[in-house]
């Protein structure tokens, strides 16, 4: 079983203060950016915050490179963000 982790990094302005949260632990099927993507899209989508994503941190394996540029071809033609 493979499990991303999926972690929010962002100011809560009622708070006034930078919070780092944890948000889930998917399971993903592969290893593959088409797993990938379809675990963090749905995480995305279900906290609202798919056109307020602005950078993806990643380790070091070849997928995330792909991952990246697959999210980005989603945000371009999905949701119109240049």
């Amino acid at each position: 079983m493979l499990i991303l982790g999926i972690i929010a990094d962002f100011v809560d302005y009622e708070d006034k203060k930078y919070t780092k949260a944890l948000i889930t632990l998917p399971k993903v099927d592969g290893h593959s950016r088409e797993d990938q993507f379809k675990a963090l899209l749905s995480v995305l989508q279900d906290y609202s915050i798919v056109r307020k994503v602005r950078a993806i941190i990643s380790n070091n394996s070849r997928t995330n490179n792909t991952l990246s540029r697959t999210i980005q071809r989603y945000l371009v033609e999905k949701e119109s963000i240049k």
